[in-house]
């Protein structure tokens, strides 16, 4: 940057002489940004030349100024782009995972209450879920109620009466006399007129 710096003042003809070594002391003070770079509006050349500063020159020093916050503004907003991405990115993960969570724990729960298994087993169920949601959720649909768990199914048809005794022919009369007594109940004096 202080090669750039000389080589613009001697093409504007202007010439430092034994200033050169007060310039680049006063230019060695200036803040750098990361790049090395010197914002050159700190630099007050009036007081370093016998010559007034060349008009040119403080043109390209009054454009320097103005590219200088047209680049902090750049950062500034860049970086709160940046976390903003960010903050929404870590959103949209926690949201995920607990989406996640609660379907894990929602099938868990879902077999427990089916009693496909016990609550000693929802922790490695919760474990297996958790790592491979897809292929474990089958295993564990397609996983049978044991026996002891398992509900006494109605062996009879839909719609008609469970057997009594195992004769049909008796419990055919036991179902009709309890429809009769259900629907109209039986009374013996009209079979004694």
């Amino acid at each position: 940057m202080w090669e750039k710096l000389l080589a613009l003042f001697k093409s504007k003809g202007i010439e430092l002489g034994d200033k050169e070594k007060d310039l680049k002391t006063e230019f060695d003070k200036l803040e750098k940004d990361k790049d090395g770079n010197v914002d050159l509006s700190k630099l007050d050349l009036s007081k370093l030349t016998n010559k007034d500063v060349d008009p040119v020159l403080q043109a390209v020093i009054e454009q320097n100024k103005i590219l200088m916050q047209s680049v902090k503004d750049l950062q500034s907003t860049l970086g709160k782009e940046q976390s903003d991405r960010e903050a929404a990115i870590k959103a949209q993960t926690d949201k995920a995972k607990a989406d996640q969570l609660k379907k894990v724990t929602d099938a868990v729960e879902k077999a427990f209450k089916e009693k496909r298994i016990v609550e000693a087993d929802k922790a490695i169920w919760t474990a297996r879920l958790t790592k491979d949601f897809d292929e474990w959720n089958k295993e564990l649909e397609a996983k049978p109620v044991p026996k002891q768990f398992e509900q006494k199914k109605n062996e009879t048809p839909p719609g008609e009466k469970p057997l009594v005794t195992g004769n049909k022919t008796f419990d055919a009369v036991v179902q009709h006399g309890q429809a009769a007594a259900i629907e109209k109940p039986f009374v013996y004096e009209s079979l004694t007129k």
